[in-house]
């Protein structure tokens, strides 16, 4: 008996262990959607992805910008690494204006903290005005069982 309650504390500390590492290494989806447009989004993991990620949901303007971009106003941390140009699908955080840019056309711009990567953004360059648009952390990824959930579920027990 005292190797099945050995068995089960050493797996439910495991269970925890990879509950609370993956909770922290889980990627920041995101969906940014206005109508019938709905672009989603994996965040790169730095403070400025992190900042808007806890910031969400957000309702937005998106104001287009020289036929590459649409950019929103918001204040997001600066502390992480700056760029120096972009290629169309990134998100970027453009720090000399403070606004969150989502590129869909080539350019160059200095002063960028790369935030990530969209899914959908050619939809973006049939835009011809600016719009509002809801921010918000995707959750229509299914969740993954942990197998050493499984096993605190179902325990084996030795005779």
């Amino acid at each position: 008996m005292k190797a099945i309650l050995s068995k089960i504390l050493i797996a439910t500390f495991a269970v925890f262990a990879t509950v609370n590492a993956n909770a922290a290494g889980e990627p920041m989806k995101i969906k940014i959607s206005s109508g019938g447009i709905v672009i989603t989004a994996e965040l790169t993991d730095n403070a400025t992805s992190r900042d808007l990620y806890s910031k969400l949901p957000l309702n937005v303007n998106l104001i287009m910008h020289e036929d590459r971009e649409v950019y929103a106003d918001i204040e997001l941390s600066k502390d992480a690494v700056m760029d120096n140009g972009y290629v169309p699908g990134d998100i970027a955080y453009y720090v000399p204006g403070n606004a969150l840019v989502l590129y869909y056309a080539p350019g160059h711009t200095d002063g960028l903290i790369r935030m990530g990567r969209m899914s959908g953004w050619e939809q973006l360059a049939q835009i011809n005005s600016s719009f509002s648009a809801t921010i918000e952390q995707d959750t229509s990824v299914p969740e993954t069982v942990d197998v050493m959930e499984q096993e605190i579920v179902n325990p084996v027990y030795d005779e």
